[in-house]
């Protein structure tokens, strides 16, 4: 980083702007530096995923304060104008943080399909870091609760994730490695599932850990039955019991 006090000041100018932002960026910081984390990525990599989710949003500080902070939703024209925001953050780091920093703030609306922005950018094209970012951006996002809709709720956010992948958009393999890492449901935990049944986790699915096996233990007529939740796509697990 060339120079930790304008990386600082732009931080600060972001949430002095947008605080929802600002707190966006912190919980993006956590949740790709975990992802960087559970890939074994050397210090370096983690200091990069870090420092650029940490960043990735500050090119909101070039849109227009009634367009970022519109209560409501965007039209077609003022959304393309929010759509600027990651180059026009490549642009604001210019001579702050290392290039690779700063195509983690310009590529984190890229897709690995090509139909991201603002370059239309495919997976070969984008870095890990970037990709790493993208993935925490998207889930921090949708279980935050917006003055436009509610919070999507945790396992709800995983199973976008599934879908995204699946369709191109995030990294599938990347998406597998996030799960595991915030989906920890270890043998012996008391879930409750969508169906409103109380349920203890036997077995566990390594490549969707949240779709665990679990045996059901309330109401009492079903106590005993094992439901696969991977092949029980209507069933999931809407929260871990304390």
């Amino acid at each position: 980083m060339q120079d930790n006090q304008d990386m600082f000041l732009q931080m600060a100018m972001l949430k002095d702007l947008d605080p929802y932002s600002s707190r966006h960026s912190l919980n993006v910081t956590v949740l790709a530096t975990l992802l960087g984390s559970k890939l074994g990525l050397s210090q370096d990599e983690l200091l990069v995923i870090g420092v650029g989710a940490m960043l990735h949003d500050v090119g909101k500080l070039e849109v227009p304060p009634a367009v970022l902070l519109k209560p409501g939703k965007l039209t077609a024209e003022e959304f393309a104008i929010i759509k600027r925001h990651p180059q026009a953050g490549y642009e604001r780091l210019d001579g702050v943080v290392s290039e690779a920093v700063r195509r983690v703030a310009r590529d984190h609306h890229e897709r690995c399909n090509g139909s991201g922005y603002p370059k239309g950018l495919n997976r070969e094209e984008l870095s890990l870091a970037a990709r790493c970012v993208a993935i925490a951006d998207v889930y921090d996002a949708v279980t935050t609760d917006r003055c436009y809709r509610p919070r999507y709720l945790p396992h709800e956010g995983m199973e976008l994730l599934m879908v995204e992948s699946t369709m191109g958009n995030l990294d599938l393999e990347l998406v597998r490695v996030f799960l595991q890492a915030i989906a920890s449901y270890p043998v012996g935990t008391t879930v409750r599932l969508t169906t409103g049944e109380i349920a203890r986790v036997i077995a566990q699915e390594p490549e969707v850990p949240m779709r665990p096996v679990v045996k059901v233990l309330q109401p009492r007529r079903r106590a005993g039955e094992i439901i696969r939740l991977l092949t029980n796509p209507s069933i999931l697990i809407v929260e871990a019991e304390p």
